[in-house]
């Protein structure tokens, strides 16, 4: 298997942790590719509300802190 799992779902908050920029947003939500990939659209904090698509090995979840 190429992609790492990782245990998210729609409306959790994660961080693209690959490539040369960085991104945190949402997950909004996630599909299955004729394939089999598994792909999640992230909703970005900034730019607010950008919508990009990434595989499972891009992602990482990002842990809330409750104040």
């Amino acid at each position: 298997m190429t992609e790492k799992e990782i245990s998210v779902a729609v409306g959790d908050r994660v961080k693209k942790c690959t490539g040369d920029y960085s991104v945190t947003g949402w997950i909004v939500a996630a599909f299955r590719k004729r394939s089999g990939a598994v792909r999640y659209v992230v909703e970005c904090e900034q730019p607010a509300g950008l919508l990009l698509i990434y595989n499972q090995s891009q992602l990482e979840p990002v842990e809330l802190v409750e104040k």
